[in-house]
């Protein structure tokens, strides 16, 4: 699978690549803004109780391409080339092909205010946590590893003039689908806004986990720049409108602050709580509040560390490292994480 994939990027940047030439021999609208293949491996170690876990990991690795095809055109792409998926039916197997892609979507542009998107994109979720790509997170919260947030559907977005807000409305498929024809369905709002300390990103989605019932969000995280300081702070509450009490039953509190020194250097904290503390339902298949954090769960969870970029004024390098503890009423674990991400820039 992995040969098949490795092959398809191949003839991909190779097709980009001459296409892109003859392309600006004939209309200089079609650009290629990013293509670039990037890889994260790390040094994992583990332990709770007296059970330890250690050794080097390819965590990830990607191929990115991102420009446009004229100016109403642009278009955005990005492969998992080694994400491992069960295995499937017939019927699912080209679909799991897109289960490797994180996203594939075409936007239009139909003002400098207004625009259209179809294809496979990230959900409009409200957090600077969950907004962080998987090459980029460092110990994870729970509600980030526990669904799928790349979806196929469409959305609309609408930019104020002074590129300060932009208020986005999708229809997609439902993260909690097993396969992608049960008609099962995801409706999101969000709000980014872009001030000169602050930056938001709020916003309410309805996730339908069976029919006619639906997980409800409301996310709203909230970024703070000073200078070299960075900080923001995500709350995530989950409910069913069925719920008798709807708020802080099901929901998530994370908070993470970092300090960059010549643009090179940045120490951080992080720290979250996560909580679900919804009846247990007799029926947990069927009748689940949250299929995604279960009834019961509760966890704290606090880490620090620091990246360093080697390569002074370029970000195609980066090493990092952490220690976090996650603790929960049953169980404390440590992990401690080295390691190095770097990004092999055929166009910027």
């Amino acid at each position: 699978m992995n040969k098949k994939f490795f092959l398809i990027a191949s003839i991909i940047v190779l097709t980009v690549s001459i296409f892109h030439k003859t392309s600006n021999a004939q209309d200089n609208k079609f650009k290629i803004n990013n293509l670039s293949i990037e890889a994260r491996a790390d040094f994992v170690f583990s332990a709770h109780d007296s059970i330890t876990n250690s050794g080097f990991n390819g965590k990830l690795l990607n191929f990115v391409l991102k420009g446009q095809i004229t100016d109403k055109f642009s278009y955005s792409f990005r492969q998992r080339l080694n994400k491992i998926l069960p295995a499937s039916d017939d019927f699912n197997s080209f679909y799991n092909l897109f289960g490797n892609t994180d996203f594939i979507n075409l936007t239009y542009h139909t003002t400098e205010n207004l625009s259209f998107t179809a294809g496979k994109m990230t959900l409009a979720v409200g957090g600077w946590d969950y907004d962080l790509a998987p090459i980029d997170i460092y110990f994870g919260s729970a509600s980030w590893n526990d669904y799928s947030c790349y979806q196929f559907g469409i959305a609309s977005s609408y930019e104020t003039s002074d590129k300060k807000n932009v208020f986005t409305f999708q229809f997609t498929n439902s993260p909690y689908i097993l396969n992608p024809n049960e008609g099962l369905y995801a409706y999101n709002l969000m709000w980014s806004g872009n001030f000169k300390h602050i930056k938001t990103t709020y916003s309410f989605n309805m996730f339908e986990f069976r029919k006619g019932k639906y997980v409800n969000f409301i996310a709203t995280g909230t970024k703070f720049i000073f200078g070299g300081f960075t900080g923001y702070i995500d709350f995530t509450n989950r409910a069913l409108f069925e719920q008798e009490q709807f708020f802080f039953k099901d929901m998530s509190l994370i908070a993470k602050a970092d300090y960059t020194f010549n643009e090179r250097l940045s120490l951080f904290v992080k720290g979250g709580y996560e909580v679900n503390d919804s009846p247990v339902i007799e029926d947990p298949l069927y009748e689940i509040f949250d299929p995604s954090i279960l009834p019961g769960y509760e966890c704290a969870f606090y880490g620090l560390g620091a990246e360093f970029y080697p390569l002074r004024g370029k970000n195609d390098i980066r090493l990092h490292c952490f220690f976090a503890v996650n603790q929960t009423p049953d169980m404390l674990t440590y992990q401690a994480n080295a390691g190095i991400t770097w990004r092999i820039k055929f166009k910027k």
